[in-house]
């Protein structure tokens, strides 16, 4: 009786979760892909695993670039990537060290989501609570919120990585 009282509310709690959000075509998913094209700078606290600290990120044309700032032992720490070759540097107290990207380097995460999102592979959106959610199912599963008007993204989530990026601001440029 208990488990057919749990599924029920399941089943209830699903149907109204479907009731509340708006599927939204095609047409919107590739005006979603526009927008999400544009370079950008953005301000945000992010949790990898049991780490957390602030950081900045911009992108523009090819270069992403995600910087530490927060006041603790990655202060400072600057990530510079090249999206079209997927190789960069990390900067740090004086040093510059080259890499070659490696897809489970927050950095890279990043990055490929922005891509994904750019390119609008293999990617649902929907509406839900006044906010845009677009995300993407498979390995690397995804999920980002965004204004419903600006297209600003609010957080992005990897729950396969715990990572979790919660903006203070973030503004297309």
């Amino acid at each position: 009786m208990k488990k057919l009282l749990i599924l029920s509310l399941t089943a209830l709690l699903l149907a109204a979760l479907c009731a509340c959000s708006k599927k939204l075509n095609t047409e919107n998913v590739n005006s979603v892909s526009e927008k999400f094209s544009s370079d950008f700078t953005a301000k945000a606290d992010i949790r990898y695993r049991e780490s957390g600290s602030k950081i900045e990120l911009s992108r523009s044309g090819e270069t992403f670039i995600m910087t530490f700032c927060a006041d603790d032992e990655l202060g400072g720490m600057k990530f510079t990537l090249n999206t079209s070759n997927k190789s960069g540097t990390v900067e740090y107290k004086g040093m510059t060290i080259p890499f070659e990207a490696d897809t489970n380097t927050p950095v890279q995460v990043i990055s490929d989501i922005f891509d994904t999102l750019k390119n609008a592979q293999d990617i649902r959106v929907w509406e839900s609570d006044g906010c845009l959610i677009a995300a993407q199912n498979g390995e690397d599963d995804f999920f980002v919120a965004a204004d419903i008007n600006s297209s600003e993204i609010i957080s992005i989530s990897v729950p396969v990585l715990d990572l979790e990026i919660n903006f203070d601001s973030f503004k297309y440029i």
